[in-house]
C-alpha cells in the first residue's frame, strides 16, 4: 500500500512539472492579456488517472506552485484564490469524475475544462463589479453643503 501511495505522489510531481513548464509555452497571445497554453492537459491526465481526489491535490499544488513561480497578476487575495488554488484544484477535481472509464480523458476533458472556466470567469465578474463600484464611490463628488 505504501508502494501506491509513493509511486503516486511522484507521478504527481513529475504531471506538475509537466504542467509548470508547459505554462511557460505560449501557444497564442491575446492582445488584451491571456494566453493559450496545454498546461492543464498533464493535471487532467493524472486526474483521469487516479481520481477526483488524487486530482484535487495535484491541482491544488500546480495552482500554489505556478503562482510563486510564476508570472502572475493578482488584484488582491480573492484573486489569487480563485485564479489558481480554487481554479486548478476545480480542474483536477472535474477530471477526476470520471476516470477508468471509456472515454474518461475526453469527459474528463470537458469537466475540468468547463469547471475551471466557471471559476476563473466567475471571479472575473466579481471583480469587475467589485472594482466598478470601488471606482464609482470613490470618483463621485462630493454631496455635503458648505456652510
Amino acid at each position: 500500500m505504501k508502494n501506491n501511495k509513493t509511486r503516486t505522489l511522484c507521478e504527481a510531481a513529475i504531471f506538475i512539472a509537466m504542467a509548470e513548464i508547459l505554462s511557460f509555452i505560449k501557444l497564442y497571445e491575446f492582445p488584451n492579456g491571456g494566453s493559450v497554453t496545454l498546461e492543464m492537459l498533464p493535471i487532467i491526465l493524472f486526474a483521469v488517472r487516479y481520481g477526483c481526489g488524487w486530482g484535487a491535490g495535484a491541482g491544488f499544488v500546480f495552482g500554489t506552485v505556478t503562482y510563486l513561480i510564476g508570472n502572475k497578476f493578482s488584484i488582491d487575495w480573492t484573486t489569487i484564490i480563485c485564479d489558481y488554488f480554487l481554479a486548478f484544484t476545480a480542474l483536477g477535481f472535474g477530471a477526476g469524475l470520471l476516470a477508468r472509464r471509456k472515454w474518461s480523458v475526453f469527459y474528463g476533458t470537458v469537466i475540468g475544462g468547463v469547471r475551471y472556466a466557471v471559476t476563473v470567469h466567475a471571479h472575473s465578474y466579481t471583480a469587475t463589479v467589485t472594482t466598478a463600484q470601488i471606482d464609482a464611490a470613490t470618483s463621485a463628488p462630493e454631496s455635503g453643503l458648505a456652510l
